[in-house]
């Protein structure tokens, strides 16, 4: 997409009125956690005071949202420092989409005065469910985990990278969300990785995502893509990163539909020789910010982490295919450019988690007369500026030597669509039958911010899922592999 950046004040603004002397309570953090198989709940509350709401109430209750109360409690405000936990909460846990509901309570925190007075009030919308990771089946002793378990339910994370809706996302409304979310929940995804070239959602997503069952990865943004992937040394970049990263945790913190926090988008080593650890002085300060912020859920360095960056057939059978990225493409090798080939590569990875992987498929004939201006659709070349921006994804050369047409649109179109379904269908249903020596797969990318002609979207610019999408939601929604793993 082009570059456009945002510049000035691109989301709602807001003016608080504070009286001078105004008792008030800030820094709220809201925690949950569920017994991993009963529906019973633990809630961790803490927030800081100013003096003049010393010797006040906080009032403090947990409603379902059909009003049903949970627990009230009221407290004197004493000290400068509120903590407060409840155990034991007859709570329904939240469940991923496809496993069960999605169950949320409202959170109300009430600071009133002597005479009953309300001074200050809050609410945040939360869900318990507990989150385990255990490692993959036949994984090296050193691996990390990649098996998520939900409530004690062991579940493959599916779904797509969820890039800005738009360049210019803050002319984005609140239906630009809830359309695609919910088709994304339709077609039986249970997870996002929002990617670290994006922004800071805004609200509405994460709260979609908690209404819908769709667990987010959350990638701070940071995003190298290939142009310098050694993330920032300089003092000055990993303060300015540490105070982003509190920004993002005390907004996002509370909802249940965060599963993780991931440092950025294909962050390596000098020389791109590994992803990059914790021993780098920005993903370590990123690292002592989760611990104090939000020590409760799982931080990973970066999309790809582990040992490899790519699982190839070079590296297959060598247990250092943890979380990588790649293919991007139909896996051929140089000798064999036939379906024979990505059968092979897929039936060999080893990988324990593919945050990225994807084929190219072009967009509708109908959506590129739409959007083509003054240039010819034909040919799909490089010599063409219309597809020229597209460069990694045309194929036209492949689709050249498979003698079909130089001069049908329509049968380019159709040749290249059946070839991303072919691929990642075949890619997908390998790794989710791998299941548990193979915890997720995420497919670059969900959908178009700007009319491409052809990339590896499942859906376009204008909404339209590619056909690849019906052979995939199959695939998402068979959850055979849950029984095969049972019965195991």
């Amino acid at each position: 997409m082009p570059r456009i950046v945002q510049t000035g004040i691109w989301d709602k603004v807001f003016f608080h009125k504070i009286k001078d002397n105004q008792p008030l309570f800030n820094n709220l953090k809201v925690f949950t956690e569920a017994n991993k198989s009963k529906n019973i709940g633990k809630l961790s509350i803490s927030l800081e005071l100013n003096n003049t709401a010393l010797r006040k109430h906080l009032q403090i209750s947990l409603t379902s949202t059909d009003g049903k109360v949970v627990f009230e409690d009221s407290f004197s405000t004493d000290q400068l420092e509120f903590n407060k936990v409840w155990d034991d909460l007859k709570i329904e846990r939240w469940w991923p989409n496809e496993l069960g509901p999605q169950n949320l309570y409202n959170l109300h925190v009430n600071l009133i005065d002597e005479n009953r007075n309300l001074l200050q009030q809050t609410t945040k919308r939360i869900g318990f469910r507990h989150v385990e990771w255990t490692k993959s089946q036949n994984a090296p002793i050193d691996a990390e985990p990649w098996i998520c378990n939900i409530n004690s339910q062991p579940i493959f994370l599916q779904g797509i990278n969820w890039t800005p809706i738009r360049p210019n996302f803050a002319d984005l409304q609140f239906d630009d969300y809830a359309k695609l979310l919910h088709l994304y929940k339709d077609l039986g995804i249970n997870t996002i990785r929002i990617w670290g070239g994006g922004f800071p959602e805004k609200e509405w997503l994460y709260d979609l995502c908690d209404e819908l069952g769709i667990l987010i990865w959350q990638d701070f943004p940071l995003s190298s893509s290939g142009l310098e992937n050694y993330p920032p040394e300089d003092l000055k970049a990993v303060h300015e990163m540490t105070q982003i990263v509190n920004h993002y945790v005390k907004r996002l913190h509370h909802h249940a539909s965060l599963l993780l926090w991931c440092g950025g988008n294909e962050l390596y080593e000098l020389g791109d020789t590994a992803p990059v650890t914790h021993k780098h002085i920005m993903i370590k300060s990123i690292k002592e910010v989760l611990m104090l912020q939000d020590p409760t859920r799982r931080f990973l360095t970066g999309s790809p982490s582990g040992p490899n960056i790519y699982g190839n057939l070079n590296n297959f059978g060598t247990g250092k295919n943890w979380d990588v990225h790649g293919p991007w493409d139909l896996p051929y090798t140089e000798t064999d450019r036939t379906m024979s080939a990505v059968k092979e590569y897929w039936d060999r990875d080893d990988a324990m988690f593919r945050s990225e992987v994807g084929v190219p498929g072009a967009m509708s004939a109908e959506t590129m007369n739409k959007y083509k201006g003054q240039f010819q659709l034909l040919p799909a070349s490089m010599e063409n500026p219309l597809w020229r921006s597209v460069s990694w994804w045309i194929q036209w050369e492949e689709y050249l030597k498979s003698g079909r047409s130089v001069d049908n649109l329509n049968e380019y179109i159709e040749w290249s669509q059946n070839r991303q379904m072919e691929g990642l269908v075949l890619a997908l249903k390998k790794s989710k039958e791998r299941f548990p020596t193979c915890g997720g797969f995420i497919i670059w990318m969900g959908h178009d911010s700007y009319p491409c002609t052809i990339n590896t979207s499942l859906i376009d610019f204008e909404g339209n899922p590619k056909p690849v999408v019906d052979e995939l939601s199959k695939i998402w929604k068979d959850n055979s592999y849950l029984k095969k793993y049972l019965r195991e």
